[in-house]
């Protein structure tokens, strides 16, 4: 291999030196055969040393640093969601449940299971109709006999007025559950000509 080198007097002795050096430890490595030069054309003379005194090649280095492929950046081993634009983030609130029937009830003695709530005298059962005067009332049940001389008669009286009025109170149904037929009849008769739907029931 032929290697031309000018130097000048100066300081081109020493890196002269190293680059004999270089070249026959190449040589002797290959059996002295020459080695094809395919190193790029922008080689810098003369070779550079690092701080340890090896002589490295700049033109080498940076062929290998543009010919090494670029690292891959690494990937995230879980997936990224992307939420919906709809995605509603607020706590899950429960369904609106349907509000409890209103039933009452106005007796002296049954317990009448199915009410909510039981007036026990004609006078507690005009209050009650007069707390739910705004409400619909799903079912009233209605005792003839309140003990003693006590009966159903002024709550009748009551609903009476209130449909004359054009304001009739809003009841689904009104069951008339007395064990005194002829009382429970007079009670049946008077609602329904007021167009209350009522019928006689057994509590």
């Amino acid at each position: 291999m032929a290697v031309a080198v000018t130097t000048d007097r100066t300081n081109g002795a020493s890196a002269g030196t190293a680059l004999r050096r270089t070249v026959t430890g190449r040589l002797g490595r290959l059996g002295g055969r020459p080695v094809p030069d395919r190193r790029p054309s922008t080689a810098v003379w003369p070779p550079q040393q690092d701080d340890h005194g090896v002589v490295t090649d700049r033109a080498d280095e940076e062929a290998e640093l543009v010919a090494a492929p670029a690292a891959r950046p690494a990937e995230s081993q879980y997936p990224v969601v992307i939420p919906p634009a709809y995605c509603d983030n607020d706590p899950v609130k429960e369904a609106p449940t349907s509000p409890m029937p209103v039933v009452l009830g106005i007796d002296d003695l049954r317990p009448l299971p199915r009410a909510t709530r039981i007036a026990r005298t004609s006078r507690e059962g005009i209050q009650l109709l007069e707390e739910h005067r705004d409400r619909f009332i799903d079912e009233l049940w209605l005792d003839h006999d309140l003990g003693g001389d006590d009966t159903i008669m002024p709550v009748v009286t009551l609903m009476e007025e209130a449909a004359f009025n054009g304001r009739p109170f809003r009841i689904g149904a009104v069951f008339v559950h007395s064990a005194n037929p002829i009382g429970a009849e007079t009670v049946v008769r008077s609602l329904a000509r007021w167009s209350y739907r009522v019928q006689r029931a057994t509590a």
